[in-house]
């Protein structure tokens, strides 16, 4: 038997085991990852999902493109299009890159290559994701600021490094399109239909990571060489981003650590973007980016913190989870949980009665 099917087997009985003998733990990390969904992923992405989409399929992109097509080619070897890919990705959440870059792709817009290249750097939190998990720590906006301006300065730095190198790649990327700028009910409910899809998707996704990083925890080897709070918060936010919002940042020295964790997105983020991805173009490129870019968002977080920041005196606060859940937000987002399910099966419904006429 090869050695990894043994590991493979050997994980999976460790599972199932699990399962048996910690159900608290594990209920309470699925209402952590709950509690995260509901609170900030659901509430960043939703809207912007939705208006990335929409945005692709009315061609307005397409239409507004010619007017960044020179300085884009220039600067980043980008045709007009896909540079507003590029701001989109930055601004609006982690997996709205991916998406729209692998519909170029199967659209036979961009080649593999160009889509590999282009995944590296069209990713990022988005403000609304970050100011939500850095809105209990101790700097709060000023934090979030740093996070944004460092992210995105690292991703502007790479983007150019990436044109340097890929010269020859990136030449033949011009975008046409005939088709006129439209949008109409059908694309809507389509659009949000999508979205509703990849963000329980997402929500899934983080959820289970959440379990993994409370069954690691609890292992003894865990308490014996680690059994420190932030640390401990630095390898859940490694394996799931949206864990930050449980960190308690009471120093400013912690925020070109978690700056270099929102750059990188963690292994929940980057198992997402595999999953929309899929099969059609590898994202090794895209990974080895991102760990380059956790580290140059850490550098200029330093940097950045030594400017802004004037009191640099850590604030003496007991280590533990320090957001707290508003009740209206809950109540409005379980509403938009819901309201997103009920639009899924009535557009399922809708399609297939469709296809039946």
């Amino acid at each position: 038997m090869k050695k990894n099917n043994v590991i493979k087997i050997f994980l999976i009985l460790y599972l199932i085991y699990k399962a048996f003998t910690a159900t608290s733990l594990i209920n309470n990390a699925v209402s952590e990852g709950i509690a995260r969904c509901i609170n900030i992923v659901i509430p960043s992405l939703f809207f912007m999902m939705v208006v990335s989409d929409i945005l692709i399929k009315s061609s307005l992109l397409c239409k507004i493109s010619s007017l960044f097509n020179k300085i884009s080619k220039f600067i980043f070897g980008m045709n007009g299009e896909i540079f507003l890919v590029y701001i989109m990705s930055m601004f609006m959440g982690y997996p709205i890159g991916a998406r729209l870059l692998t519909d170029y792709y199967e659209n036979n817009k961009i080649s593999k290559i160009q889509a590999e290249i282009y995944l590296c750097v069209c990713y990022g939190a988005g403000p609304a994701f970050i100011f939500g998990i850095l809105s209990a720590s101790f700097y709060k906006d000023a934090a979030a600021n740093i996070v944004i301006i460092s992210t995105v300065s690292a991703n502007i730095i790479l983007a150019v490094i990436m044109r340097i190198i890929y010269s020859s790649e990136l030449k033949n990327n011009e975008l046409r399109s005939k088709r006129i700028f439209n949008i109409n009910i059908s694309d809507f409910s389509e659009s949000v239909s999508k979205v509703s899809r990849s963000l329980l998707s997402l929500c899934s996704m983080i959820i289970i990571f959440s379990v993994f990083s409370a069954l690691i925890k609890s292992e003894r080897i865990y308490k014996n060489f680690i059994n420190n709070e932030f640390i401990g918060g630095i390898i859940s936010s490694i394996l799931d981003i949206s864990a930050i919002a449980q960190l308690n940042i009471y120093s400013y020295t912690f925020l070109p650590i978690i700056s270099g964790l929102i750059s990188f997105g963690g292994i929940c983020v980057i198992m997402q973007i595999y999953t929309i991805v899929g099969q059609k173009f590898s994202i090794k490129k895209f990974v080895i980016t991102r760990i380059i870019a956790g580290i140059l968002s850490n550098v200029i977080a330093t940097i950045l913190c030594r400017i802004i920041i004037t009191d640099k005196t850590a604030v003496s606060v007991s280590a533990g989870v320090n957001y707290e859940i508003s009740n209206n937000t809950t109540f409005s987002s379980i509403m938009l949980v819901f309201m997103m399910f009920i639009t899924f099966v009535g557009y399922s419904n809708s399609s297939k009665n469709n296809r039946k006429i």
